[in-house]
């Protein structure tokens, strides 16, 4: 989400409609996202920011108790909307979960002599409101220590994983721990599959060479299986595509 001060003028009122969740978008959310009763009050009576912030986390059908996954996200986003208040610091807020989460772009601009760079994402605009993100001189040298200059050097138009670094004083957030991606869209992985809820259509699969790459296991839809029957560890190969949530 963003935020923004200033006077009201109309890219600011634009702005300021991505960070405020509307009852409209709460209800829908609400609506495909079921949990107990207690845990939708909760979430109806949050500051609309907060709500947008626990929004863009994405959906909680994949959790193993959805309630409680939105009650965690709710206490987690008003701890962060609380310290963003109180250190008075403007800019865009992001939570630590968007933080840990690995994003892919395209290196559009880089000056190595300046020491910037900007990256093109469009899975951002859902988490910070644009499409696009600055590489600081950090970035850049961390870049260049793992890759080499010349090698950096090449990068440019290509493809990039990253991280969200908060922002500081006036300063959006910026890309972090940049990596040159050890995978691309349509590669094939094998792995077993370690959890399946065939009722609600959603599972997990173990693979170490994804692990290596996102930190995680891979979350998987009952509509990617095209019709295959699944259980807990069977094989399967598997391409991946990393959502703005994460996922």
């Amino acid at each position: 989400k963003a935020v923004r001060s200033g006077s009201v003028q109309p890219e600011a009122q634009a702005m300021a409609q991505k960070c405020f969740a509307t009852k409209a978008e709460v209800e829908e959310f609400l609506q495909l996202n079921p949990v107990e009763p207690h845990a939708e009050q909760q979430f109806r009576n949050l500051d609309p920011r907060v709500q947008r912030s626990v929004m863009i986390r994405g959906s909680t059908d994949f959790a193993r108790d959805p309630t409680a996954c939105l009650i965690s996200r709710i206490v987690g986003a008003k701890k962060a909307a609380q310290g963003k208040a109180e250190s008075g610091v403007p800019g865009t807020a992001i939570s630590e979960s968007v933080g840990d989460i690995v994003f892919q772009g395209t290196l559009t601009a880089m000056s190595c002599e300046s020491g910037w760079g900007r990256i093109h994402c469009a899975g951002l605009r859902k988490v910070i409101g644009k499409d696009e993100i600055m590489v600081l001189r950090d970035g850049l040298n961390e870049l260049s220590e793992i890759y080499g200059q010349r090698a950096v050097e090449h990068v440019l138009g290509g493809a990039v994983a990253f991280k969200l670094g908060r922002g500081h004083g006036s300063k959006d957030p910026h890309a972090i721990e940049l990596r040159v991606p050890q995978w691309s869209q349509g590669d094939r992985f094998r792995g077993k599959v370690c959890s399946f809820n065939a009722e609600k259509g959603w599972g997990f699969i173990d693979c170490a060479v994804t692990k290596d790459i996102f930190g995680s296991e891979v979350f998987f839809h009952s509509k990617s299986l095209h019709g295959m029957a699944i259980s807990i560890g069977a094989s399967v190969e598997f391409s991946v595509d990393v959502e703005y949530s994460g996922r």
